[in-house]
């Protein structure tokens, strides 16, 4: 199999007619499931191939919807399973303290997202995690007051389903 970086060299060449220089492609982190560069102020996100369709066309609705700068793409690449999108500008806020308001911005947010219409989104075939969320509590690991205390509260399910980011930590949150 391929490298990450050379499926993200080979989507370059093909959506740039090879106009990016190959040494200019830096690796930025990783996640479970992808790696990401960057070339410029282009990003990459290199992973599975059977969801960048899907991951493009959610985060080009999203970028509509929130009320915060979302990564939109401007190259897909399904054969490699690249996509690619503008640099966005600030740091993560991991290891770093959170910034005054930051928890009324995070809800307005969330708030958004959450009300986004999930049944108009049935053609994208999101995956569906299930209503118990007792089941997440059970894998999760922390300091041990916290995670009883959540194991304790899990809530019932809601009346209806709403988009989650799924990944929500301090390394996703960019502060200028």
């Amino acid at each position: 199999m391929r490298s990450s970086r050379d499926r993200a060299l080979a989507a370059l060449a093909g959506a740039a007619g090879g106009s990016h220089d190959p040494a200019g492609l830096a690796p930025v982190g990783a996640g479970l499931d992808h790696d990401v560069y960057r070339t410029g102020d282009l990003v990459l996100r290199v992973g599975d191939p059977a969801e960048v369709a899907r991951e493009a066309a959610l985060l080009r609705l999203l970028a509509g919807e929130l009320p915060c700068p979302v990564p939109v793409p401007v190259l897909v690449d399904e054969v490699e399973g690249v996509l690619g999108h503008r640099w966005l500008p600030g740091e993560p806020l991991l290891g770093r303290p959170a910034p005054r308001g930051l928890a009324a911005r995070l809800g307005r947010v969330l708030r958004r997202l959450h009300d986004v219409d999930v049944a108009g989104l049935a053609h994208l075939g999101l995956p569906d995690e299930g209503d118990d969320l007792s089941e997440f509590a059970i894998d999760l690991t922390g300091p041990e007051p916290l995670v009883a205390t959540v194991r304790r509260t899990v809530p019932e399910p809601g009346p209806h389903r709403v988009l989650v980011h799924n990944d929500l930590g301090a390394e996703h949150l960019l502060m200028t």
